[in-house]
């Protein structure tokens, strides 16, 4: 138990650290109204979350398997509900649209109940920004130290099948391993930022979409369209950090240190990258014959949208460079990459390639051994070793998730929204892409698709859940709330 204090403590300092930014920010745009109620909010959490420290350092501060899934539960539900506080108290709004923008920002899921942004305080944005990159950051933690090396939904990365159980049996190590992913994801986010104010972004839009890139959230600094806010070079600089933050972190690392006998056997990330030109090409040239022009700009626009639509479709941010661009494409295939995901030990949601991978492997085995009853089946997928234990595991967490994201879009069209609606919003927030749900998917039907603020109560309680199961692997979440399972380990 003190080791879930110390860790909860020292995450909830980081968090105070890390929202001192908005609370310049509104300083610096003289917000002061705003810039004071946060600073009182953050300098409570500090004090608190320091005080804590204090009383408890230099004890054994070792995480034990049971403690590290006790750790991941209340993270993931205690900082949202306290940080949803600040949030009604900000936006003047219920405690639930609170918390329905929190996890929506900490999850990385980008829906909100914030009509117009124009007319929130940019610091309030930035909030919810700097909270979604916090969000990316534990996601990468979690799925590191707790749900992969647990083998949970069949997420293993079998380079480092044991790395994360070294991680929890030593605490130094795991301060080590969470300081470099630190810093790793801020010089990429500073690259990001760089990258856009030399393309002429504005230094705050900057700010904001360089958060959004490398945690695959859905955060805009404003209402204006992404075409117009980034521009044809922004928004292919935005793509290249969309695939980087949905592309798995032990890829990047064989990249950086030039591991080529594990880049051969490494498929997944290669097929994402497939997936992204083959579907780039494909967005560019629907926007192409929409925009019925054969200008040599046009080429370039559609293009360039193309490229930004496809990597924010596959890494599931479900952001659009402007508005009616993925009903471009018809709906199943939209719903189906969502469902799909990015890659394993990244920032985005969904099923994740890499078990896509291995269920179409196993598929095929089985297929082949109709006609063949007696052929040796491959154990290999790339670098990844399959065996029924783990397959068990995948087809579970693919089982799983269909009945979580039917039984979501019944209860969303129980809450008045058409079944079609419900479905695209039950996938859209299971695999936090929150802003790939919108009423421009309604063109043409009877019945107008509900903005996320325009639902009810009941419906937005059902979002919430959606998103953590979703970004908790589902079969994680399960299992950390079966605590007579657990006292009986």
């Amino acid at each position: 138990m003190t080791a879930i204090i110390f860790y909860l403590a020292s995450m909830g300092a980081i968090l105070s650290v890390a929202m001192a930014i908005p609370v310049l920010i509104a300083f610096g745009l003289q917000e002061f109204d705003t810039g004071i109620k946060m600073f009182i909010h953050v300098a409570a959490w500090g004090f608190l979350s320091i005080g804590v420290l204090l009383s408890i350092i230099g004890r054994n501060r070792a995480l034990s398997r049971l403690g590290a899934f006790y750790l991941c539960l209340v993270t993931w539900t205690l900082f949202p509900a306290i940080i949803a506080i600040a949030i009604m108290d900000l936006l003047s709004v219920s405690y639930i649209e609170a918390l329905f923008e929190v996890l929506s920002a900490f999850t990385t899921n980008g829906a909100s109940i914030i009509g117009n942004p124009d007319v929130v305080p940019k610091s309030v944005i930035s909030f919810l920004a700097v909270l979604q990159w916090l969000g990316g950051l534990a996601t990468l933690i979690t799925v590191s130290i707790v749900l992969a090396p647990s083998g949970i939904g069949g997420l293993r990365e079998e380079l480092h099948n044991t790395f994360g159980k070294s991680l929890v049996a030593s605490p130094a190590r795991l301060h080590e391993f969470c300081l470099k992913l630190l810093q790793i994801f801020t010089t990429l986010t500073a690259f990001c930022f760089s990258a856009l104010l030399l393309a002429g972004v504005a230094p705050f839009d900057g700010f904001i979409l360089s958060m959004t890139a490398l945690s695959s959230g859905g955060i805009l600094p404003g209402k204006d369209s992404i075409e117009s806010t980034l521009g044809l070079t922004g928004m292919v600089i935005i793509a290249i950090f969309l695939l980087i933050g949905a592309t798995s972190i032990y890829w990047h690392k064989m990249v950086v240190l030039w591991r080529k006998e594990y880049l051969v056997r490494h498929r997944e990330s290669y097929y994402f990258i497939v997936l992204w030109i083959i579907l780039a090409m494909t967005f560019s040239s629907v926007i192409y014959s929409a925009s019925g022009s054969s200008s040599n700009s046009t080429h370039i626009d559609a293009l360039s949208e193309g490229l930004f639509n496809s990597a924010s479709l596959i890494s599931t941010s479900g952001l659009q460079s402007r508005q009616g661009v993925f009903p471009l494409l018809p709906p199943i295939l939209v719903l189906a990459l969502l469902f799909f995901g990015g890659c394993g030990f990244s920032t985005s949601g969904g099923l994740k390639l890499y078990r896509i991978g291995g269920m179409l492997s196993q598929s095929l085995y089985e297929l082949n051994r109709l006609i063949f009853p007696n052929i040796i089946r491959p154990t290999h997928f790339g670098s990844h070793i399959y065996d029924l234990k783990l397959m068990k595991a995948m087809w579970s967490f693919f089982a799983s998730a269909v009945v979580v994201i039917f039984l979501g879009a019944v209860l969303l069209a129980a809450c008045d929204l058409n079944f079609q609606a419900a479905f695209t919003a039950s996938i859209a927030n299971f695999t936090t892409a929150g802003p790939a749900y919108g009423p421009e998917w309604s063109i043409g039907s009877t019945q107008g698709w509900p903005e996320y603020f325009e639902m009810s109560i009941a419906a937005q309680l059902v979002l919430i859940f959606l998103m953590l199961a979703g970004r908790l692997e589902l079969i994680a979440l399960l299992a950390l709330l079966n605590f007579s399972y657990w006292n009986r380990r």
